[in-house]
């Protein structure tokens, strides 16, 4: 008996070395980290564009957002005490391991608003296309938005272009935040909605304040 107890000691004191435990935190911390903001999205006909969406947050803040929204569980509390420094000593690292996984996994189901079965593709003003002198406020009435919706901006490249900005940029009708807000100028650009509210505005100087401007709340 006391030969197997000390196998069994030195087996749990193999399973969370410093070195995979490291390894298993590093995965964790992969797993909430938002990614850097792209200047332009590809946006060439048929594809989907994903820009990002936390750009008024730091990267860190961001990180904490993504994981206090999982909180409710237990689990999940000690893996965010745990990438805050706030756990102790005494923690079970099997727990926390436990958790990393746990939060691993549903961040990474959270923070990608895939194509869901049944989302729905939206033409951009309709027979208008993305251009001046249109109500968008109009066009979007009566529809509701939902998370993996398709809005498609069809548009002369020549003349306009479709920026997807801060709500400060759409207020001022600028292209903000400057550096990171991608513009796509395809004329023909599908972009694959998040939940939460997004902005779009035609970067071309005078546009956005002629009407070229839309403001999507997604579901």
């Amino acid at each position: 008996m006391d030969a197997l107890h000390n196998v069994s000691s030195r087996a749990m004191d193999n399973a969370f070395t410093p070195p995979q435990w490291q390894f298993q935190f590093s995965t964790f911390k992969q797993a909430v980290q938002v990614p850097r903001p792209q200047r332009h999205g590809r946006a060439i006909k048929g594809n989907t564009a994903r820009a990002p969406f936390l750009r008024a947050q730091s990267y860190q803040a961001a990180r904490e957002s993504a994981v206090a929204g999982l909180s409710n569980d237990k689990l999940v509390r000690a893996a965010t005490m745990a990438a805050s420094g706030r756990g102790n000593a005494a923690g079970s690292k099997a727990l926390v391991a436990g958790a990393a996984f746990l939060c691993m996994a549903a961040v990474l189901l959270a923070a990608t608003p895939a194509a869901e079965a049944g989302a729905t593709t939206y033409l951009v003003g309709d027979a208008a296309g993305w251009t001046r002198n249109v109500d968008y406020g109009g066009w979007l009435a009566g529809k509701t938005f939902r998370a993996g919706d398709v809005l498609v901006f069809k548009y002369n490249s020549t003349f306009h272009d479709v920026a997807w900005v801060s709500k400060g940029g759409y207020k001022k009708c600028t292209v903000s935040p400057k550096g990171f807000a991608p513009v796509y100028r395809n004329g023909y650009d599908a972009v694959t909605l998040p939940r939460g509210t997004h902005y779009f505005i035609c970067g071309v100087p005078g546009h956005c304040s002629a009407g070229m401007k839309l403001a999507v709340t997604v579901y």
